[in-house]
């Protein structure tokens, strides 16, 4: 009798990651499996009363006895499987399909990793594989600048990157907000984003110094006068996005996202991409000269 639960289990196991693997709607699949536990086990469970009453109409023994073992394996394969679906694996499905549509949802929009805070981007690793583009846009960003610009450096030197940096504009209406809510005197943040437009032209300058031996880079300044929230940064087929918090406290518990570019419809890369390309088209473009 044991054996006959266990092969009835198997088959009834088969039928189900069939039913699983084989839908594309996951909510149908959901349905139409549950109600194939449902026809299952009260098809078992009739099967099995029925060979009991037909038992008791055998007058020969041994098929009595046969035909009642029958019966028993298939009456309690019937009620085990209605009470191990029911409260069992209703919920794992469940489970599995919830997990399945996150799976999905993170494939379409790109999301490759999250992380808690802006220490736990290591930005220096994207940008030495950088190739092609780097677009940097963040309010001045001189910690980052500072911490980075060498990376960037050595891509303009040794690559045929495109790079693009979009600071806050020093006349913007936006910056004395920023210095009030930033803590900082006033004018000072002006300062920092000259600072930090000094920095770039002075590095860009060692390209400009290769003469013949220069790469195909580019290197361009821009200052926008939009509304500063979340800094970006574009390397290649990827964009780190960082949270700007709304708060005066000072932190780097910062929520960060990496999206890589999927070319799928729904793809957070290219709805960032998309800003950027539309930032630095209401930006004012700067020449290094000027500076």
């Amino acid at each position: 009798m044991l054996k006959n639960i266990i092969h009835l289990r198997g088959f009834y196991l088969l039928i189900q990651n069939i039913v699983l693997k084989g839908g594309d709607n996951m909510n149908s699949n959901k349905k139409y499996f549950k109600n194939l536990h449902i026809t299952y086990g009260l098809s078992l469970a009739t099967v099995g009363i029925i060979l009991f009453l037909l038992a008791n109409v055998i007058k020969n023994s041994f098929f009595n006895g046969v035909i009642n073992n029958i019966a028993s394996a298939v009456l309690i394969s019937g009620i085990f499987s209605l009470i191990d679906n029911y409260l069992l694996k209703d919920s794992l499905v469940s489970l599995i399909l919830d997990k399945v549509h996150i799976k999905e949802q993170i494939d379409e929009t790109g999301l490759e990793s999250m992380m808690p805070g802006i220490a736990d981007i290591n930005y220096k690793y994207y940008i030495k594989e950088a190739q092609n583009n780097i677009d940097i846009v963040h309010i001045y960003g001189r910690t980052w600048t500072s911490t980075n610009i060498e990376e960037v450096t050595d891509r303009l030197l040794n690559s045929d990157c495109c790079v693009r940096v979009v600071l806050v504009h020093p006349d913007s209406l936006f910056v004395p907000a920023l210095e009030e809510h930033f803590g900082y005197e006033k004018g000072e943040l002006k300062n920092l984003i000259n600072e930090v437009s000094c920095s770039w032209k002075k590095k860009y300058n060692k390209k400009l110094q290769q003469g013949k031996k220069a790469t195909k880079s580019t290197f361009k300044l821009y200052y926008h006068k939009g509304q500063p929230t979340n800094a970006m940064y574009r390397i290649d087929d990827r964009i780190i996005v960082v949270q700007t918090k709304t708060t005066k406290e000072k932190t780097t518990r910062m929520p960060s996202m990496i999206f890589k570019d999927t070319g799928k419809e729904k793809c957070f890369y290219n709805i960032y991409l998309k800003e950027i390309n539309q930032l630095i088209k209401e930006a004012d473009p700067i020449e290094l000269n000027s500076i």
